[in-house]
């Protein structure tokens, strides 16, 4: 005998399938034909309730699999029991199953339940929940449906046994107490009608292809969906509205987000669209040539939390701008994971992606993120090298000194040079100051008198930690070099 547990969970699978897989007939039928088997001809029973599902008697717990959906799904209908005291027809099972699995609104009241199960609703399989009254969702263990009930059905043990399950007991109600003056607020009510005028809403302005209403009718679905006063609902709004935008609404949201006065309006609904509307924000932005929708889109997509191996999968671009955007985007989002495709474009031929290769790993900052960086100080170009060297500052620039160091032993452009003397300083270890120190006292004799100068002001971005040496060199032969390691002194002193 199939277990109570598994028929939850087919049935479940048939309510899915019946609601997502329309076109899907064969696949539905077998399904059917398959929930059917497995019962072997016995007897079925179904009763839902606001706190419990029940199979042949037997309570089924909430996180069972599709316990809770198909027990939403029925009182979401007025449906209280799905009786089957002999196996019914495959088409019969389907019009039961395309009944219940429609979204909640589509059958208002019990007589169009009825009127769209036709000749089955003769049969009697379904029955309606006539209850009114609140129900209190408690622990799994002690939850209990406020229906009237009498201490005859009581067993020794406060629980009474139905058909070989252990039900909780029923509770009796008791008069109002009137005389209360904080008595809670009635409970929410779903708006049974709410979803079908929103997706009424949606397909008139995707029809007139007015946008500013769509986006008006996107929003509204956000609401709703938090708003809704279950789970089922919440996710049924979320739901419909992706079913609602394909990729040409998302476009034109999208577009809505890039100029114009709706900008946040819009980035908040693509941020509810996920990867979708990631990549719908990409292309827009490889495409446009127009500065401020640039900005637009870029701004958006900064935004957005999902989709995000979509930028990264830019980077692979042939277009060079493309993989320039995606770069500037893993870097402005911190994207970690983003380190070793950006690592496989340091020798990308434009220049200008490498620099922004470089402002990435910057931004980035991880530790896997400055191997690479130290790789890019041998960057043919010098706006590249500049482009490294100029972001580095004391916390993140430690691990990178030895090889800026050695960066001024071959580095034949002045204003490099000056960079690397000037990070130095602003990293400002035992090793980079050493490194200052040598260049200005000139025993390293490559550099000229300038440069040795400039390795002196250096000295004063390190601080307190560069007054010994700056002390040292305030006592030179060189009376320019001097004057300046004195003045310096009594700056880092100060």
């Amino acid at each position: 005998m199939i277990s109570p547990v598994t028929v939850a969970a087919n049935l479940a699978g048939l309510l899915y399938l019946a609601r997502h897989r329309a076109e899907g007939e064969p696949e539905l039928e077998e399904a059917a034909r398959v929930f059917l088997a497995a019962l072997e001809g016995a007897p079925l029973k179904i009763v839902a309730s606001p706190a419990w599902l029940t199979v042949n008697g037997i309570r089924i717990p909430s996180d069972a699999p599709g316990a809770s959906a198909v027990n939403e799904q029925f009182l979401a209908h007025r449906v209280s029991r799905l009786e089957l005291r002999t196996p019914p027809e495959v088409g019969e099972l389907l019009t039961l199953v395309r009944v219940l699995s429609a979204y909640p609104g589509v059958h208002a009241t019990w007589d169009d339940v009825r009127t769209a199960l036709g000749p089955v609703a003769a049969k009697g399989y379904l029955a309606e929940d006539r209850s009114e009254l609140t129900v209190i969702h408690q622990h799994e263990d002690s939850a209990l449906d406020l229906t009237f009930g009498s201490s005859e059905e009581w067993a020794g043990d406060g629980l009474f046994v139905e058909q070989g399950g252990l039900i909780p007991p029923a509770v009796s109600l008791s008069a109002p107490d009137l005389t209360r003056t904080n008595v809670d607020p009635p409970p929410k009510r779903e708006d049974p009608a709410k979803l079908e005028r929103l997706k009424t809403r949606g397909h008139s302005a995707i029809e007139a292809e007015d946008w500013d209403s769509l986006l008006t009718t996107a929003q509204d679905f956000m609401v709703a969906e938090e708003e809704a006063v279950s789970e089922l609902s919440s996710r049924l709004y979320r739901l419909e509205l992706r079913r609602l935008l394909s990729t040409r609404e998302i476009t034109e949201i999208a577009r809505l987000a890039a100029v114009g006065g709706r900008r946040s309006e819009a980035v908040s609904v693509l941020s509810r669209l996920g990867g979708d509307a990631t990549e719908v924000l990409m292309e827009l932005l490889s495409e446009t040539e127009a500065l401020a929708e640039r900005r637009g889109y870029y701004s958006a997509l900064t935004k957005m939390t999902e989709g995000i191996e979509v930028i990264i999968h830019h980077l692979d671009s042939p277009m060079w701008f493309v993989v320039r955007n995606a770069a500037e985007l893993c870097g402005e989002m911190r994207l970690e994971g983003s380190v070793p495709e950006l690592a496989r474009h340091l020798d990308h031929a434009d220049e200008r992606v490498r620099r922004s290769i470089a402002a990435a790993f910057h931004k980035i900052g991880t530790r896997d993120a400055l191997e690479p960086l130290a790789r890019m100080l041998k960057d043919p170009a010098q706006s590249v090298r500049m482009q490294v060297i100029g972001n580095l500052d004391g916390v993140r620039g430690r691990a990178l000194a030895m090889p800026l160091m050695s960066l001024l032993q071959r580095e034949l452009d002045g204003d490099v040079i000056r960079e690397v003397l000037n990070a130095l300083g602003r990293i400002g270890t035992p090793d980079a100051l050493m490194a200052l120190r040598n260049v200005a006292t000139g025993e390293l004799k490559r550099f000229d008198r300038k440069l040795r100068l400039q390795a002196t002001e250096a000295l004063a971005l390190a601080g307190p930690a560069a007054r010994q040496i700056l002390q040292d060199l305030s006592g030179s032969r060189d009376n320019e070099l001097a004057g300046t390691a004195a003045r310096l002194l009594e700056e880092v002193t100060t």
